[in-house]
């Protein structure tokens, strides 16, 4: 048992009770230490027989002891996480996002630390279904932690106890249920639209977008590691196929028939496909075989399920998920045209279109940071612009996430090096403050038409990004002080100093004044 389970419970004791009834229950279970560590990990045996302990002093079953601990634990969960919460977050997000974040933050003290498993399906607008599976039977406890998160945020949610091992059942499973129901924001939704829409509609073609760089690096590796061409290096393990014959991949996945390979990443391939039923072109995407363990293959279809749920004119839209012969796959839009890097490439980027376009990708970052998502690989080849180039949309998350690497990866990191944020390249997780850090450093590279971190080699982009302060200045062309202010806020190198509230970003966006 991880010790952060015996200091909470330690805390629970004492703001109830006292200290010294926390220490005659460790002194009546016969408990040898007295001062637990939130870095180790210690027997099963003493937290059962505390609580044993203390159900006999309290004249209660241990399901009762265990609930009540739980909604204690839940405030204590939050606050270890909060620098991992969204501002916006309440129950249902926090509950959706609830393994990543025990993981989080009790794998993160120790890596050898076995938390329960809780997987969190969205069955409605206003349910949720959490499964829960542990070698230790704490479901009460689980009970307890989802109700406390409720109290937490002072929401009307009910939690009930559907199925449980005890009673010869596979796992415990709960439905979560909002009493008063939430209905979505129409007038939010209104306002994401583009301000000028355009009558064309946007390209149509994944091929530009498939000159990406996503990195899965091993860090002991990058270390060593030059690229000998600069100019056309690709830092990315990535081919592009003119036949699907050459790949082992299915020629059919359901009622998806594939066209052709448009490229493989580090973790998956995207392929041209024909929905046969409704006569559509369609991107497929599909995990590596090699990295098909039945864990990764549940957390990719929930992290897609999650993205259909987004609904942003500024984010790519999800179709259909699904699996053949194991093989999970998400369909998305086939777009086409070029993507943010190409334009790029042809020079800076006025100031009232960088804005513009900033501001568009900031509204479809926040819709996915409302879903419960990190997109963690923000880049201007990930951003595909409509033919009229004044709107765009965010492309391309779920695939570069910590819970799809194989065990040989397990020392990697996933992202683009160069748009990567500080914590992230020291190995911490990524979370909506690191999507943040990305957008700076695409604005800047719109503006200045450069890579501020790209180096000749991967460890000396890394420790651009961690070390290099950029100069947010222009001796070239007008470029307003609050813009560039902005920018250098979103980049700030410790991401608790950064600013990293979506909204209030599209604020300053908006209050900037371009001098004619």
């Amino acid at each position: 048992m991880h010790g952060t389970i015996f200091l909470v419970t330690q805390k629970f004791v004492e703001s109830n009770y006292g200290n010294q009834t926390w220490l005659d229950l460790l002194e009546q279970a016969g408990c040898p230490v007295t001062h637990f560590s939130p870095v180790q990990i210690y027997p099963d045996e003493y937290i059962g027989a505390i609580v044993g302990v203390a159900c006999k002093a309290l004249s209660v079953e241990p399901t009762f002891l265990l609930r009540e601990l739980g909604k204690f634990a839940a405030g204590e969960l939050i606050g270890f996480s909060q620098s991992l919460l969204h501002p916006s977050w309440k129950t249902f997000e926090v509950i959706m996002n609830v393994e990543t974040l025990i993981h989080t933050t009790i794998k993160h003290q120790n890596s050898k630390a076995q938390p329960a498993n809780i997987q969190s399906f969205r069955v409605g607008e206003n349910e949720i279904q959490v499964i829960y599976t542990s070698r230790r039977g704490l479901c009460s406890l689980a009970h307890g932690i989802l109700e406390g998160m409720a109290e937490y945020y002072d929401e009307d949610i009910s939690v009930e106890q559907v199925t449980c091992t005890k009673e010869s059942n596979a796992f415990c499973t709960f439905s979560v249920k909002r009493n008063s129901s939430v209905e979505s924001n129409a007038d939010f939704f209104l306002s994401q639209l583009p301000e000028s829409p355009s009558s064309d509609s946007p390209s149509r073609n994944f091929e530009d977008h498939l000159n990406s760089e996503t990195v899965v690096a091993d860090l002991d590796a990058i270390k060593s590691a030059t690229v000998i061409d600069n100019e056309n290096r690709s830092d990315l393990d990535f081919e592009v196929s003119d036949s699907i014959h050459e790949t082992n991949l299915p020629k059919k996945f359901g009622r998806y028939q594939i066209l052709s390979l448009l490229g493989t990443g580090g973790m998956g391939s995207v392929l041209k496909a024909q929905d046969i039923y409704l006569r559509r072109t369609v991107a497929l995407k599909t995990l590596k075989s090699e990295i098909l363990e039945e864990n990764q293959v549940q957390h990719f279809l929930e992290e897609a399920r999650a993205m259909a749920r987004i609904s942003s004119p500024y984010v790519v839209q999800i179709f259909d998920v699904g699996k053949t012969d194991g093989r999970p796959f998400i369909v998305m839009e086939y777009l086409t045209g070029r993507t943010l890097r190409k334009k790029i490439q042809e020079g800076p980027i006025d100031v009232s279109t960088t804005i513009r376009l900033l501001s568009q990708i900031t509204k479809g970052l926040d819709a996915v940071h409302l879903g419960g998502l990190v997109h963690r690989d923000i880049k201007p080849d990930n951003i595909m612009l409509f033919q009229d180039e004044q709107n765009c949309r965010i492309l391309d998350f779920g695939l570069s996430h910590e819970k799809y690497k194989n065990k040989e990866k397990a020392n990697s990191i996933s992202g683009t090096l160069e748009y990567m944020s500080p914590e992230c390249l020291s190995g911490l997780p990524a979370d909506y403050r690191s999507d943040i850090f990305s957008v700076g450093t695409v604005g800047y590279e719109m503006l200045f038409g450069s890579q501020v971190f790209r180096r000749f080699s991967h460890i000396d982009t890394i420790e651009a990004v961690k070390k290099f302060e950029p100069e947010f200045a222009s001796v070239d062309k007008y470029i307003p002080a609050d813009l560039l202010q902005l920018l250098e806020s979103m980049m700030q190198k410790d991401r608790d100093k950064r600013m990293s509230n979506c909204r209030e970003i599209l604020e300053r966006l908006k209050a900037i004044k371009i001098e004619s």
